[in-house]
């Protein structure tokens, strides 16, 4: 038998029943904005700062955007006026165009592998077309960049 086989037994032998695992949510509900003509999605449960809560990282919208992508960003165009603010005080973005809730098949949501370039895009949709924000990424990578050096 082999180790993988050895634990799988003992895992049926022991662990069933022991623990209702907690539903698969089908969907998840995501928060839709634009910067410009690029639309980027976070989870819906990830905003929300409390009263008086201040950001710890604050960044324009135009931030978000890929540096390979900014040409397309037309300076009279790209600027919205909604603040999206994150829990926690991780985030606040500036200057982008909130649109509404939208309900995602989670298998809709294609993740990335770690990318220098962007690494606060976590994932990507194909309808609608979109980047994914990954809050703690882009509270982690702007943060270092807003911090004083030494």
């Amino acid at each position: 038998m082999s180790a993988n086989d050895a634990l799988a037994t003992y895992l049926d032998e022991h662990l069933q029943g022991c623990f209702d695992a907690p539903p698969v949510r089908a969907t998840i509900e995501v928060v839709a904005f634009r910067v410009g003509p690029f639309r980027f999605l976070c989870r819906a449960d990830a905003l929300g700062a409390g009263p008086g809560e201040r950001a710890s990282v604050t960044l324009d919208a135009g931030e978000l955007v890929p540096e390979a992508y900014r040409s397309h960003l037309r300076p009279e165009g790209r600027r919205g006026h909604d603040v999206l603010r994150f829990k926690g005080g991780r985030l606040e973005i500036r200057g982008c165009q909130v649109e509404r809730p939208l309900q995602l098949q989670a298998a809709a949501i294609a993740a990335r592998g770690p990318r220098a370039d962007a690494p606060w895009i976590g994932a990507t949709t194909r309808e609608p077309p979109a980047f994914v924000l990954d809050p703690d990424a882009a509270q982690l990578h702007f943060g270092r960049r807003q911090r004083p050096a030494g």
